[in-house]
């Protein structure tokens, strides 16, 4: 009458568990620099590098950066990446958009 189930494997959620064991410092911070950013009209920063690419702002943390010409650090966590300037505190979170 219900739908068949299977009992519940040792691997299922696994991946889960391998990746929050795994030690901090396998993922080194990157750098990169920021030439210019942009305000969305939700107030979110866009980030455009001197590489080419462009990440946006995901938290609704207030920044007040007035010069957008700087270098910065990247770290990937398991919420996703979190980027500082460099020489300061405030980390931001943001998402690659291209």
């Amino acid at each position: 009458a219900g739908s068949a189930t299977v009992p519940l494997s040792d691997d299922v959620g696994k991946e889960q568990m391998a990746r929050r064991d795994e030690p901090e410092e396998e993922k080194p911070a990157v750098s990169g620099r920021v030439i210019e950013c942009d305000e969305d009209v939700h107030g979110k920063y866009i980030f455009y590098f001197d590489n080419g690419q462009v990440w946006k702002q995901k938290d609704n943390d207030r920044i007040r950066w007035r010069n957008c010409e700087f270098d910065v650090n990247i770290d990937k966590d398991m919420f996703g990446y979190k980027m500082n300037r460099v020489g300061e505190k405030q980390t931001v979170r943001i998402a690659r958009v291209k």
